[in-house]
């Protein structure tokens, strides 16, 4: 179990976090979200997000699902995302993330942060 810490402003979010990676070929519209746990799921791949994450892009392509609040539906989203997009954390969790799940493709086992 990993404990991660995100400061946003003056807000320090503290919790507990389980992240297990699941090999499926599946788009995001494949999966069947509760709108009361998400607004949206997008994926982006690996090499860009270590890209990303390593400086060697300022920003990639994701590509996904939203819901929208007006309708109720979800609709397909595609996005330029930065870092700045996402939480900010005390470490390099996310290239860690795509490191460890780019490992994990490749058949390596018993991968942790």
């Amino acid at each position: 179990m990993k404990f991660d810490l995100a400061k946003i402003g003056d807000v320090v979010n503290r919790e507990f976090c389980d992240v297990f990676l699941l090999s499926n070929d599946s788009a995001p519209d494949a999966y069947e979200l509760d709108p009361e746990e998400v607004e949206g799921l997008v994926e982006i791949a690996i090499p860009d997000g270590l890209d990303l994450f390593s400086g060697r892009r300022e920003e990639v392509i994701a590509a996904g699902v939203e819901l929208n609040v007006a309708d109720g539906e979800w609709h397909d989203i595609e996005m330029s995302v930065t870092v700045d997009d996402f939480i900010p954390r005390l470490d390099a969790y996310y290239k860690k993330v795509f490191i460890l799940t780019d490992l994990a493709r490749k058949g390596y086992r018993d991968l942790a942060i």
